[in-house]
């Protein structure tokens, strides 16, 4: 039996560096997922920026320059960021809402370390709830922005 070509070559202390990222960002309201090769961060615009808007809060900018140190520990290949709203606007407004959120998430993104030219910012307005529009607490969860990206493992090769 011959051994494989390549091994993990993530340390250990950096997985542990990776998870408690985690714990503290989903601490603070953040939901953190990761499958495979790609981690989908879910931010609540709410806990981001000042109602309807594209402005970041004190709050808001702390939490994206968190996101950011976490996703340093990666090595990434692509990055996108999408914005989502509730249905309380009307269809352009609500396009256009999330666009420049998720423009503005990327941009913070940006300053924080992470190469622009990986970066894509979407908005899709209303177009993917994950909850009903009829209750405050399922608008509260469609308004959203969802960063995903995807990382290099590393390995290392035998030879």
């Amino acid at each position: 039996m011959t051994p494989p070509d390549y091994v993990p070559a993530v340390s250990p202390d950096a997985v542990r560096l990776q998870h408690t990222y985690i714990r503290a960002l989903e601490a603070q309201g953040l939901s953190v997922v990761a499958l495979g090769e790609t981690i989908r961060i879910v931010m609540p615009t709410d806990l981001l920026f000042a109602p309807t808007s594209s402005n970041l809060t004190e709050h808001g900018r702390s939490l994206i320059a968190q996101v950011a140190d976490f996703m340093r520990t990666y090595d990434i290949e692509s990055l996108d960021v999408a914005g989502y709203t509730d249905t309380t606007f009307d269809t352009l407004g609500q396009y256009s809402l999330s666009r420049t959120q998720a423009e503005t998430v990327l941009k913070r993104l940006v300053a924080g370390g992470l190469p622009a030219q990986l970066g894509v910012a979407t908005g899709y307005g209303s177009a993917k709830p994950v909850s009903q529009n009829n209750t405050a607490k399922g608008r509260a969860a469609n308004r959203r922005v969802e960063i995903a990206f995807r990382f290099y493992p590393h390995v290392a090769s035998y030879e």
